[in-house]
């Protein structure tokens, strides 16, 4: 009985173990940010020029989710927006949304927020929401000051080979590289590096110290990513199967001698 029903048990043992894999890998990261304020500040109040800042363009949403080789799904706009798509084995899903708010007004900032999840192997998700993603315009003599409240800053795994990413950010840029701030809150879990640093409050700041305007770039959003983990290349199933049957054929000389 033990030798006809070995090799059948085996098959079924292999081919649970190929499925395991696809069937309990749930890997999720989520960010938000909120309250988002933008201050400025006059460093000369003798020069007759008031302190001021202007963007060139204000909230956008991003959502992806990828099965592993290609783009399944898209999408770029002013909404929230949720995204799923189904993989051989498994299937990702993501979102990204912006809430609405005044940049100057204390206590009535906007917010955003992002999620992702993966539930199998050879999937990745990215949710992004964005309330400031714009060339700015910074007036002489000026201190630009940004700031953002976080919350929500999650990363987990199920299995090894999993990444995943929660971020929220404010940066501040010259379009010349030479000054460059911001404020980050992010956690981040995968094989090789496991990383946090929340901060519930972030800020960056920016000054211009010229006579003449100048120009940089001006981000403020939350994002989340995640990485399913990869499908076993099918050396890894023979090897699998070469091992559970090289057991069985122990087992079976065992049990050949033992009579």
């Amino acid at each position: 009985m033990r030798k006809s029903t070995f090799i059948p048990a085996a098959l079924a043992a292999a081919g649970l173990l190929a499925c395991a894999g696809s069937a309990h890998a749930l890997a999720t990261a989520t960010a938000s940010l909120s309250n988002f304020q933008v201050q400025v500040f006059d460093l000369d109040l003798l020069d007759g020029i008031t302190a001021s800042v202007t963007f060139a363009s204000g909230a956008q949403v991003y959502a992806t989710a990828t099965d592993g080789t290609s783009v399944s799904n898209f999408d770029f706009n002013m909404a929230g927006t949720a995204l799923s798509v189904s993989a051989l084995f498994g299937n990702a899903s993501s979102s990204g949304s912006t809430t609405t708010g005044d940049f100057f007004a204390p206590g009535s900032g906007p917010g955003a927020s992002a999620s992702a999840s993966v539930f199998g192997v050879g999937t990745q998700a990215y949710g992004y929401g964005s309330v400031l993603s714009s060339n700015f315009t910074l007036s002489a003599k000026t201190l630009l000051i940004f700031s953002a409240s976080t919350s929500g800053i999650t990363a987990t795994r199920t299995l090894a080979g999993e990444t995943a990413q929660g971020y929220a950010s404010v940066n501040l840029n010259d379009n010349n590289n030479s000054q460059s701030s911001y404020g980050q809150s992010i956690t981040s879990v995968g094989d090789n590096s496991n990383y946090s640093n929340l901060n519930p409050l972030i800020q960056a700041s920016f000054v211009n110290l010229t006579a003449a305007d100048v120009t940089g770039y001006a981000g403020a959003s939350a994002s989340a990513y995640v990485i399913g983990a990869p499908i076993p290349e099918p050396e890894t199933y023979a090897l699998m199967l070469a091992g559970l049957l090289a057991i069985g054929l122990v087992a079976r000389r065992r049990n050949t001698h033992t009579r």
